[in-house]
């Protein structure tokens, strides 16, 4: 994962990034000469030079570059100064673009800014279409954090074919809107108080396996530095969640890290006695 600040970092790493093309398909039989494939087409990595996937002959590639420029040219609209992170798997891009902005940012009331923003990601494989959705960067942990469907759906768009500038545009005005809701998702989760020993059981009761349970259990407590006598709260519970994400799953690829994001967005808008009724 890369690090940028500013858009003319950005625009250096989107020049980099990996080019494909439609190839057609060729099948080998046993004892015949190839033959093609009909209603298919290869997905090549050109830079790579490696298949990305095979697909229908009707399947729409856009190129990263053709993807992503159009974010540089919308958020130079906004005049605002921002920064982010790039996780570039080559057929997969991700790219979180953060606003230094007070108009963009969320103050909780345990005082930690949050700086508000949206995710954009493209797929050569079709795993994914284009995709944007509201992002948010802690700064006091350095964690990401990820707003799907469940907790902003007006934030997440899935759009096919060319991408254009509004694409953009439209989440960016969408995200100042969203700041209150954010915000008191937040403090909600920071009044939303459980017992020290339920920590276990509460995670459970998220959807966490025991293994990363155990690896979230330790983030939680690391990063709250408490004692066994102390009380805990949801927004710790989110903050270990992503944490984990963050830090411990840096070097897995995006669709790992996401099906974590899904299970911290559930815990910043389910209470905890929602969870203890189950």
């Amino acid at each position: 994962m890369e690090r940028f600040n500013g858009l003319e970092e950005l625009q250096e790493i989107i020049k980099g990034l990996d080019r494909a093309e439609i190839r057609e398909v060729y099948v080998k039989e046993p004892v015949s000469n190839f033959y093609k494939k009909q209603k298919c087409a290869a997905i090549w990595n050109v830079d790579r030079n490696e298949l990305e996937a095979v697909m229908s002959d009707k399947y729409v590639l856009v190129q990263h570059s053709d993807a992503f420029f159009p974010l540089i040219q919308a958020v130079q609209s906004f005049n605002s100064e921002v920064f982010g992170f790039v996780n570039d798997e080559g057929g997969k891009v991700f790219i979180d673009v953060l606003f230094n902005d007070d108009a963009l940012s969320i103050n909780p009331i345990d005082e930690h800014k949050i700086n508000l923003g949206f995710r954009a990601s493209n797929t050569y494989d079709g795993s994914g279409a284009f995709i944007v959705q509201a992002f948010a960067y802690r700064g006091y942990c350095q964690n990401g954090m990820l707003f799907g469907r469940q907790s902003l759906a007006q934030s997440y768009q899935i759009h096919r074919g060319k991408v254009s500038i509004a694409v953009f545009t439209e989440i960016m005005h969408k995200l100042q809107d969203l700041v209150p809701l954010i915000r008191k998702n937040i403090n909600s989760a920071i009044l939303d108080e459980f017992e020290f020993n339920e920590l276990p059981e509460i995670l459970q009761g998220y959807g966490l396996g025991k293994r990363s349970l155990i690896k979230v259990q330790e983030k939680i407590l690391e990063n709250a530095g408490l004692e066994v006598k102390d009380k805990l709260n949801r927004w710790d519970v989110y903050n270990g969640i992503t944490s984990y994400i963050s830090h411990d799953l840096n070097e897995r690829i995006e669709i790992t890290r996401q099906r974590y994001h899904k299970i911290a967005e559930k815990v910043l808008i389910t209470p905890i006695a929602s969870i203890k009724r189950r």
